[in-house]
């Protein structure tokens, strides 16, 4: 049981710290980065999930710089007409 918890805190760790490790402003694009990214933010998101937007906006527009403003606030209006907002934003983002 310890060793789980272990394995489980070092992964969580490394979610976390990942996107951190690099240091220039704008970081190569990769399908196992933006997974590990929303990986991060549903592991410490819980509620409401237009908050998920404050994090998007700073870290895939300001950080990263993976979208534009447009794109976010693009990706944000195809969420708000569909059922599941969260799930086809960040579908949308996948497919920008």
């Amino acid at each position: 049981m310890a060793v789980l918890l272990l394995l489980a805190v070092i992964f969580l760790g490394l979610i976390l710290l990942a996107p951190h490790w690099r240091s220039a402003a704008r970081l190569e694009f990769s399908l196992p980065a933006l997974f590990l990214y929303f990986l991060k933010v549903g592991s410490v998101l819980y509620g409401s999930g237009y908050v998920l937007l404050a994090f998007l906006q700073a870290d895939l527009v300001g950080h990263w710089q993976w979208l534009t403003s447009g794109q976010l606030l693009d990706a944000t209006a195809v969420g708000q007409l569909t059922p599941g907002p969260v799930f086809t934003t960040a579908t949308f983002i996948g497919y920008l």
